[in-house]
Parts: structure tokens; C-alpha cells; sequence
């Protein structure tokens, strides 16, 4: 029986391999954890992007204007409260032939866009709001980001430090609180909410789908006069880490189905208020939320049944 042991050669030997198995593995295991590291946050950059499409997307599809679904009254007399009060304010333009005010959209610069849209949601019972709200898309420097809520960390300063560019913050704004005041809306006096939703932002431009010209506008004041907007477009650079920069292009739509929609005028509401005027004088204008086209049809109806009933006198004479 051999009780001879391991010489010493033979220790060393399997040392040695037990010391490059073992480097190896250590190897293999930090290199993952830096791949996992590097995946994780180019993720998370393109979710935070991805984060504040979804945010936009959310605001533009539910964005609102009554013009969707009905039609601009013409002025109406100052003793109808219900209309006239809407007219020429900081807010809303006039009124449809419902009654329901119409919001003015502002697009001071290419990357700003307030507009009024109903995706708001209550947070907690007995809140005086409701689902429509008045929302700011815009850009902030880097400097005004203590005066917002901002996610902002020290990834972020190095890359707008190692950035060529001057960096800026995709900023949402609302305010849900009496969103039908007649008041004009200042956002830097205003205690609104503010919320930083893409931080490191080269550009950022908004442009508008116009259904005459078939195509998309910088500029709102370039659409149709009381045309509604269908369609938004966004385009924007980012800028990631390593001072990368990331070009997008986003269009989204509104859900508003297309409607095509007989324009008011002031000499068909005349001939409606002659026919179907009543005691309070309101006539074809119809009272604060009712259609002022089914004013219309009751009496375009009355109208055929005048001129049915002459047509048979005329017959019963004439035999």
C-alpha cells in the first residue's frame, strides 16, 4: 500500500491552475455586471424618453376644442350671457352654436404649446376640478432647474458639461384648477405644476397637420382660420451619455373622429330666429346647451310642412 502524498511540485502546479480558473471567472463576472451596468442605463435613458412621449402622446390625443363636433356661432347679442361672455377673452375665442366656449391654442415658439385638453384625472374625492385642464409644453435652461421639479442628478450635469450644446429641460405644465376662467393664464406667477419629463434636450419643435394644405405647419397661425388640429408632429434632439446625441421625429393624432361640419352664419340664424322665435327672443340661437342645428331641422321642418299644407289648399280650390 502506498501512503506516499503530493510532492510539492504538484501543489504548486495545481495552484497555479486553480489561480488562472479563478481570475478568469472574477473576469467573466465583472464583465457582466459592466455590460448589465451599461444596459441598464442606456434603458434607462430611452425610457425616460420614451416616458415623456407616452406623457405628450396622452395630453395631445385628448386634446379639446368643441369645434370637433360642432359648429362657431356668430356674435351674439350681449344680453345672452351664455355666448357673449366668452368672446374676446384671453382664453376662448367665442362660442359654438352649443353654447360651449372655444379654447385658444397658443404657439408663441416653435418648442412651446399650450392647449387645453381633458386628460386630467382627480387625484382625491372633493377636489374642485374636473377632466379638462390647461397644459404648457416648453423648454427650460439648465439654470432654472431649482425653481422646477426636476429629477435632475450628477449624470446629467456631466453630460450637459461634456455637451458642445446648450442642454435644456422638456418641462410640462398645467393647472386643472378653473380651467374656464376668463382670466388670462400667467404660468410664472401661477403656482402650477411643473414637471421636468426629458432633461438634456438640444431641440425640441412642434408642428401642425393642415388638412388644406396637406401638410404640417411650424406655426399655428398658419392653419386654416378655425380649422381644429389633427395632428401634432414633434421632432427633437437628445443628448445621452457620452455627450451622444439622439435625433426622433414623433407624429401623434388626436381621437376626435373627422367630421365635416356646416359652417353658422349670421343670415341662416336670422331666418331660424324669425321662424322659431319664442318669448324669450332667443330664436335660432338656441338656449346655452342645446344645438343650434336642430333648430335648424325643426324648422326646416316646418317650413315643408307650410308649404306641403299651401300646395293642398290650393289643389282642394282648384277642384
Amino acid at each position: 500500500m502506498n501512503n506516499k502524498g503530493l510532492s510539492l511540485i504538484e501543489i504548486l502546479i495545481a495552484a497555479t491552475i486553480l489561480a488562472f480558473v479563478s481570475f478568469g471567472i472574477v473576469q467573466i463576472t465583472d464583465n457582466s455586471f459592466k455590460t448589465k451596468d451599461r444596459i441598464i442605463g442606456e434603458d434607462r435613458e430611452f425610457l425616460q424618453v420614451e416616458t415623456a412621449m407616452s406623457r405628450l402622446q396622452e395630453d395631445i390625443v385628448q386634446i379639446y376644442s368643441p369645434l370637433y363636433f360642432a359648429v362657431k356661432a356668430p356674435p351674439a347679442p350681449l344680453e345672452i350671457e351664455a355666448f357673449s361672455r366668452y368672446e374676446g377673452s384671453a382664453n376662448f375665442s367665442s362660442t359654438t352654436t352649443l353654447g360651449h366656449p372655444i379654447p385658444i391654442y397658443q404657439n408663441p415658439d416653435k418648442s412651446t404649446f399650450e392647449f387645453f385638453t381633458f386628460s386630467n384625472r382627480r387625484r382625491s374625492e372633493g377636489v374642485k376640478q374636473s377632466t379638462y385642464a390647461w397644459v404648457k409644453y416648453s423648454l427650460r435652461s439648465k439654470e432654472a432647474r431649482s425653481s422646477v421639479g426636476s429629477n435632475s442628478n450628477n449624470s446629467n450635469n456631466e453630460i450637459a458639461n461634456k455637451s458642445s450644446k446648450v442642454l435644456y429641460d422638456l418641462v410640462r405644465s398645467y393647472t386643472p384648477d378653473d380651467p374656464f376662467s376668463l382670466e388670462k393664464r400667467d404660468w410664472e406667477k401661477l403656482k402650477v405644476k411643473q414637471f421636468v419629463l426629458l432633461p438634456n434636450v438640444a431641440s425640441f419643435e412642434f408642428s401642425f397637420w393642415d388638412e388644406v394644405k396637406k401638410k404640417f405647419v411650424e406655426n399655428l397661425n398658419e392653419l386654416s382660420k378655425d380649422y381644429v388640429i389633427r395632428a401634432v408632429k414633434v421632432k427633437f434632439t437628445w443628448v445621452g451619455k457620452g455627450a451622444v446625441e439622439y435625433n426622433d421625429e414623433r407624429i401623434f393624432k388626436s381621437i376626435w373622429p373627422y367630421l365635416k361640419l356646416k359652417k353658422a352664419t349670421a343670415a341662416s340664424e336670422n331666418k331660424n330666429k324669425n321662424t322659431t322665435s319664442g318669448p324669450d327672443g332667443m330664436g335660432g340661437m338656441g338656449a346655452p346647451g342645446t344645438d343650434g342645428s336642430n333648430t335648424n331641422m325643426s324648422g326646416g321642418s316646418s317650413a315643408s310642412a307650410s308649404s306641403s299644407a299651401a300646395k293642398t289648399d290650393d289643389s282642394e280650390e282648384s277642384d
